[in-house]
């Protein structure tokens, strides 16, 4: 049984991926 923390946690963890997927994203778009 995984606890709401660690959602919560996973959660957080897969919008900063996203984010930081979006800025490589950018930036190879700017070269």
């Amino acid at each position: 049984m995984v606890w709401n923390g660690e959602i919560d946690i996973i959660r957080n963890k897969l919008n900063v991926m996203e984010q930081q997927m979006k800025n490589m994203i950018d930036v190879l778009g700017r070269i």
